[in-house]
């Protein structure tokens, strides 16, 4: 398969109404928020790159990717959806379901099953190391452009992972690490738009199903965890409303916002 992304594939999708396809930028995200500013710009707007030099995670975190990689971010107009505001937080989390349910049937030829989960609130995890960061940016609305959001994804595809810095081969995998195989990028992001359209209409109307596939998902559950303000207990999963429930000292805690500082293993 190759890494080159078919750019007439992606803009004849009926679900995209704008495309960008660009060979080399620091972040898709910083593109698109640039775009998202544009009282013209048609959505769901798609800015991808085939290389990424500069991407951003959480708090002060950074994607590292190379070619292989997908790197994109979308931007939606949440009201198009009949998202209400109350429904953004759970947004990266319909956005990780979505990626599960799309990366999960490429692993199942293999003969040691792998696991797909998430962590919360934006990474989804194979087998304890991460193969994709989710980070979604709202930016600020005005008398001419509608309230809109950007979902900045990269997802670990073809590029092999033995290429990277010590640091990231210790956290990271690739999907080319896992099966030894190679897929196509443009059939493979179309798939993601398709199931995250899904993802996010379930969202809308509170469908269970979905809560259901994060509670299931979820990697956090039975874990001693911190977060980077120093809040620290037991997770006891995630809520309906996509709280990470803690039991911080015998007491009940729902924390919808925060960076992870550690994760324990597993408490038996």
């Amino acid at each position: 398969m190759t890494n080159q992304l078919d750019l007439q594939r992606l803009t004849s999708s009926d679900r995209l109404a704008h495309v960008e396809l660009h060979d080399v930028l620091p972040s898709t995200s910083d593109l698109a928020l640039r775009r998202a500013a544009d009282p013209a710009l048609q959505t769901p707007a798609l800015v991808v790159a085939a290389q990424q030099t500069a991407g951003r995670g959480r708090g002060q975190n950074h994607w590292w990717s190379s070619r292989g990689a997908l790197t994109f971010s979308l931007v939606i107009e949440p009201a198009r959806l009949a998202l209400d505001e109350k429904n953004w937080p759970r947004f990266s989390l319909a956005a990780a379901v979505a990626t599960c349910d799309v990366i999960a049937p490429l692993m199942a030829p293999l003969v040691t099953p792998s696991r797909c989960g998430i962590r919360w609130p934006n990474d989804v995890l194979v087998d304890e190391k991460k193969i994709a960061g989710l980070l979604i940016e709202a930016p600020g609305a005005t008398a001419d452009v509608p309230r809109r959001l950007v979902l900045g994804v990269g997802l670990n595809v073809n590029n092999s992972l033995l290429a990277a810095p010590v640091e990231v081969r210790r956290v990271g995998i690739s999907l080319a690490d896992l099966t030894q195989q190679s897929f196509d990028l443009t059939e493979l992001l179309l798939a993601l738009v398709e199931r995250l359209e899904l993802r996010l209409e379930q969202l809308a109307t509170s469908d269970q199903e979905l809560v259901q596939a994060w509670q299931s998902l979820c990697l956090l559950r039975g874990r001693q965890i911190e977060l980077a303000d120093g809040t620290a207990g037991l997770c006891e999963g995630i809520g309906d409303d996509g709280a990470l429930l803690l039991n911080v000292d015998g007491q009940p805690r729902q924390i919808y916002s925060g960076v992870l500082a550690s994760v324990g293993p597993a408490v038996e």
